[in-house]
């Protein structure tokens, strides 16, 4: 008896020393979209949580932000070099450099199914690039913003309200726009009609960004199951939602081919400020 108990100890140990701490905080697969100043970013590995921090695809984000990427394998390290910027990673390290200067990560460079991911804050404030969290009841979002990118403050009225919004120059000069807002079956919409410059009319390359203002058991009897994402809830209970690009039936044959982007590209700017204005 006493000798199989041993062995059962034994067992045990070996157990624990195979598979590592029985606690350990594992990197694990979440649904978290990624966007570069409004332009979503396409992660085909995944993204991950690990104690608290976004791990994505090292090479994935590198190139994304413009930085040539390079791998040794005897190392296990990764670099990421542009002009003026390069940064240094070995994988199960905390340890980076960053031209040059070591810097600690929260978090390790690692392997996960056999692909090697990195802290997506890191890696993306190193280059320069402001990281935002976005988390509401049904979505979770990250924004890097560039600085570097020019970008104009506008204007727009919803009756006497008044929401102020950025967008990169390179866009706002392509786009105009008009704001209104409908009240209709216990709803209010704040909706913007963007159309190319170069046109007047709905059936001619015009897309739509609407956030709408509904009480909270309409959006869990009708709403909730919808194309509508939930985006905050006002301190008097009543839900705002915002349509997405792509989804909303109504906007089937309205978008221009490629429009989803542009689209995107004020998505967080505009709907966040909106929100900012009617609270």
């Amino acid at each position: 008896m006493k000798s199989f108990q041993v062995m059962l100890f034994s067992l045990i140990i070996l157990i624990i020393a195979i598979s590592g701490p029985l606690h350990a905080d594992a990197a694990k697969m979440e649904n978290i979209d990624v966007y570069l100043e409004g332009t979503e970013l396409y992660f085909d590995n995944g993204v991950y949580i690990q104690s608290g921090r976004t791990l994505v695809e090292f090479r994935a984000i590198f190139e994304e932000l413009g930085l040539s990427v390079s791998y040794d394998a005897k190392t296990k390290s990764v670099k990421g070099v542009k002009e003026g910027l390069v940064i240094e990673l070995t994988v199960n390290s905390k340890q980076a450099l960053v031209n040059g200067k070591p810097q600690t990560m929260d978090v390790a460079a690692q392997v996960v199914n056999g692909r090697t991911f990195v802290p997506l804050r890191f890696i993306s404030e190193a280059a320069g690039i402001q990281v935002k969290w976005v988390q509401g009841s049904y979505f979770r979002e990250i924004y890097l913003l560039d600085p570097n990118v020019a970008k104009r403050t506008l204007e727009i009225s919803f009756g006497n309200k008044k929401s102020q919004f950025s967008l990169p120059i390179v866009l706002e000069n392509d786009l105009t726009y008009e704001a209104r807002t409908e009240k209709t079956s216990g709803m209010t919409a704040y909706a913007v009609d963007f159309y190319y410059r170069d046109t007047k009319y709905i059936e001619d390359n015009v897309w739509l960004l609407a956030v709408y203002k509904v009480q909270q058991r309409d959006w869990d009897q009708f709403w909730s199951y919808g194309v509508m994402q939930k985006i905050a809830t006002s301190s008097d209970g009543w839900v705002y939602v915002i349509n997405t690009p792509g989804e909303d039936p109504y906007m089937f044959g309205r978008y221009p081919v490629g429009s989803e982007q542009e689209y995107m590209r004020v998505h967080y700017h505009l709907k966040h400020s909106i929100i900012a204005t009617l609270q």
